[in-house]
């Protein structure tokens, strides 16, 4: 950079044929233009360790993301082995016990659906409660059925229950209106 800055002002010396070579305000120029190339240079080094930086903070972010992924899965899937050992246990007992009452069936399945169902609370999801009146934010139709009794848009059945994530729609509620 210096000797772009010599080159400039040594042939501006040259051309205007001065005998010491530099008067005052080539000397006040020359020495703005120093000042000049050196901040330059501490921007330019400045910015280098920037990007440099930024670059650690993203490949840092993007592992942290993925670290949280995987630990969130893995918890996931932990809760869920839990929910197959409930289905393998009530299998084993209807399977090797010939005096299984469907009563005590029921209560198995039903034991084995409300812990599911904790679980995915401890995630966040919460089942669709809304289920009189027809809303396609939240409802998929998949039948219209023709009733006197009932209002247009009522639902009359409910095929898949629709639930939440956080508060976001994770699956609609899939029913049958009245047409």
């Amino acid at each position: 950079m210096d000797d772009v800055h010599d080159i400039v002002f040594n042939n501006g010396a040259e051309e205007t044929g001065s005998s010491d070579g530099m008067n005052t305000s080539d000397q006040a120029e020359r020495e703005r233009s120093k000042q000049c190339c050196a901040e330059l240079r501490g921007l330019k080094e400045q910015y280098a360790y920037l990007a440099s930086d930024l670059e650690n903070v993203r490949r840092r972010a993007e592992r942290e993301r993925a670290q949280l992924i995987r630990s969130t899965q893995e918890r996931m899937l932990r809760d869920m082995l839990n929910v197959m050992d409930d289905l393998e246990r009530a299998l084993v007992q209807l399977t090797t016990t010939a005096e299984v009452s469907s009563e005590q069936c029921v209560a198995g399945i039903q034991l084995v659906q409300r812990n599911f169902a904790q679980m995915l609370e401890r995630y966040g999801v919460t089942e669709l409660t809304q289920m009189s009146h027809f809303d396609p934010h939240i409802h998929e139709a998949i039948a219209q059925v023709a009733r006197e009794d009932a209002a247009s848009g009522t639902i009359i059945d409910v095929f898949e229950k629709g639930y939440k994530l956080h508060g976001e729609l994770l699956r609609p509620a899939r029913v049958s209106v009245v047409a």
